[in-house]
């Protein structure tokens, strides 16, 4: 029977990293069980603002940051923008921390294969030069490259905007 378990499992995990449709739930569920930074997108506001002392605060307009040394993370109306504030983007800052299994300084070809293989895609129309934008439903990531290497690494949920405010 241990065979058969472990045959069991090997199948089980060859099905999660093949990735059956549906297995991984929400593009923003996938996001988050790939992210390992200490807040999670759309997480309430004042679930990260228990951990405000550790954080630099920045203000702004229809949101605010809070940053240390390795991260930044950007609150704000979601799901849409004149909701209430929960994280909405997360910007490394060092090579501490991953964005399915990607940091800064990485090859930017290993990071294309990766995000492709979890389903993001090329958003030509809002992409440059140096800047490349891929999405996956309500999740983006902004990358930023020279020479085949991301110096600039991003990932956010797109809140809605049903009144058109203009922050």
């Amino acid at each position: 029977t241990m065979k058969r378990i472990g045959a069991f499992f090997l199948a089980f995990l060859l099905l999660c990293a093949c990735g059956a449709p549906g297995a991984q739930g929400s593009a923003l569920e996938q996001a988050n069980r790939h992210l390992d930074t200490p807040f999670s997108l759309a997480m309430p506001a004042e679930e990260a603002e228990k951990h405000a002392a550790q954080y630099r605060y920045g203000g702004g307009f229809g949101g605010f940051t809070l940053e240390n040394q390795d991260a930044r993370y950007m609150l704000s109306g979601y799901p849409d923008v004149l909701d209430a504030y929960h994280v909405t983007e997360i910007r490394l800052l060092s090579t501490k921390y991953h964005i399915f299994g990607v940091t800064l300084y990485d090859e930017l070809q290993d990071a294309l294969e990766a995000f492709q293989s979890y389903g993001f895609t090329e958003d030509e129309s809002r992409s440059e030069d140096t800047r490349l934008v891929m999405t996956n439903e309500n999740v983006e990531l902004i990358l930023e490259a020279s020479e085949g290497i991301l110096y600039g690494l991003r990932i956010g949920v797109i809140a809605t905007n049903v009144e058109g405010v203009d922050f």
